[in-house]
């Protein structure tokens, strides 16, 4: 066997070493074949692949510098003797990578869509999906949400298409750990993926990191027991690791551990306002008073950070609102007929189980039925951009049959909260005030306008003289 067939399969077992993450052995064989075959104008292929693949070493170790040297040497000698290559692919899309990482995100987008384009046109969907996931991390980093997106789909579906495991493995783990913060359901969905790939592969590294993804998932999901359990198994997989991958999981997991604290903490908190004023809400609906205490329904909405409450049923063929807080009675009606027109599930037709209506403003609609109380919807009205998490859902359930008491149970004495008691003309001051007004708590008709009428003033510059 010839001396450069032997080179040839050492650089392709140091490439297997580099996916295996057994970096010292790799560097070893390929610096080796590097200094060899550097200075030889024959057979520089060899050459460029090994200072790509060394250059790729330095960069997952953190040895920038080290690493764009190699890879800026491979870069100029595959634009002289291989352009449109599948090694001009690798090396654009490993010196895109490293540009990223260092900081460098224009640079990083711009040889990333040369990577992308050269492997388009010599039909290499490998490196097509491997330059995609390169180029969405850095458009990710760039904040263009969309442009991100749609790069890790593609990523994604051009690997699937030629079956391929690791690169794929690599593209759902960016994937589903960039959704994390954007769609539960569906980043849970791309780390179960990556998770059995990198079992299949038997790539400890990547099994341990997907575990950390999983535990922030977990996380945010408010599943803390189960947050806790990935962390530990992914640091008792790390204890095999070898040192380097050892450090950069351990700054990962101090991380999320911290957060993960934090979590917890912030949790228990929230979790027990929400627990009174929905015991608040129980009391109330065992014992009621002649007048429906509306600081009750205000106290639900805001434990569950919503901005307004209202229970809806139908009369005839219009609607009725027999609870509205902090919203008017008829933007409420206005709200669900629009939502009715527009969705194929109308809001009165949901099952128990809650569901979220976008309104195609900047608002969206959480609503809940229950069984004892057919007919009627409890809606929370909270900003787009604001997400109900799992452990929201499960309050407004709790307090939805309670609430639905107190409404309907004394429905035949009109307890549309603050309209029964005002004139026709004062119809726009019946509702509770929003902004810094609305921790004001009250039923009385006078409080509630005299609220809504320091609301008004604050925002102008008149002289405000109180008497009494």
């Amino acid at each position: 066997m010839s001396v450069y067939l032997n080179r040839v399969i050492g650089t392709n077992h140091s490439h297997f070493l580099i996916l295996r993450r057994e970096f010292i052995a790799a560097e070893q064989q390929l610096l080796k074949i590097n200094q060899e075959y550097k200075n030889k104008i024959e057979n520089r292929r060899l050459s460029i692949l090994a200072s790509e693949f060394l250059g790729e070493i330095y960069t997952e170790t953190g040895q920038f510098e080290r690493a764009n040297n190699l890879l800026e040497f491979a870069l100029e000698k595959v634009n002289q003797e291989l352009p449109d290559s599948d090694v001009y692919t690798e090396v654009t899309r490993r010196l895109a990578d490293l540009c990223r990482k260092n900081g460098e995100l224009m640079r990083s987008k711009n040889i990333g869509l040369k990577s992308v384009k050269t492997s388009k046109k010599i039909g290499d969907k490998y490196e097509q999906g491997a330059a995609l996931r390169i180029l969405a991390e850095t458009f990710a980093a760039l904040g263009q949400k969309s442009k991100a997106i749609s790069c890790f789909e593609s990523s994604v579906r051009v690997l699937k298409q030629i079956n391929e495991c690791y690169e794929l493995m690599r593209s759902c783990t960016s994937y589903g750990s960039y959704l994390i913060n954007e769609n539960l359901l569906d980043a849970e969905s791309y780390l179960i993926e990556a998770r059995r790939l990198a079992n299949r592969l038997e790539l400890d590294y990547y099994v341990a990191k997907i575990s950390t993804e999983q535990a922030r998932l977990e996380m945010r999901k408010q599943n803390f027991v189960e947050a806790r359990a990935m962390l530990t198994r992914a640091d008792a997989i790390g204890k095999s690791l070898q040192i380097s991958d050892k450090k950069q999981l351990e700054s990962l997991w101090d991380e999320v551990d911290k957060k993960l604290e934090n979590e917890i903490f912030k949790a228990s908190i929230s979790g027990a306002k929400r627990l009174k004023a929905i015991c608040r809400v129980y009391e109330e609906a065992r014992f009621p008073m002649e007048e429906l205490k509306a600081d009750l329904a205000y106290q639900v909405a805001q434990s569950l950070g919503a901005e307004s409450l209202f229970v809806i049923g139908r009369r005839g063929k219009g609607y009725k609102v027999p609870l509205a807080y902090n919203i008017a009675i008829d933007e409420a009606k206005e709200t669900v007929r629009r939502l009715d027109r527009s969705s194929k599930k109308p809001i009165l037709g949901i099952t128990k189980d809650p569901k979220v209506y976008h309104t195609h403003t900047d608002h969206s609609l959480v609503c809940v039925r229950t069984e004892s109380y057919d007919g009627y919807a409890l809606c929370t009205r909270i900003k787009a951009e604001c997400r109900f998490e799992p452990r929201q859902f499960e309050y407004l359930l709790a307090s939805a049959e309670a609430i639905f008491k107190i409404a309907l149970g004394n429905e035949e004495k009109s307890l549309e909260v603050g309209s029964e008691f005002l004139p026709e003309d004062r119809k726009e001051m019946d509702t509770h005030p929003g902004g810094s007004f609305k921790s004001i708590l009250t039923v009385t008709p006078d409080m509630i306008r005299l609220a809504r009428l320091a609301e008004r003033a604050s925002v102008s510059n008149e002289t405000i003289m109180l008497e009494g």
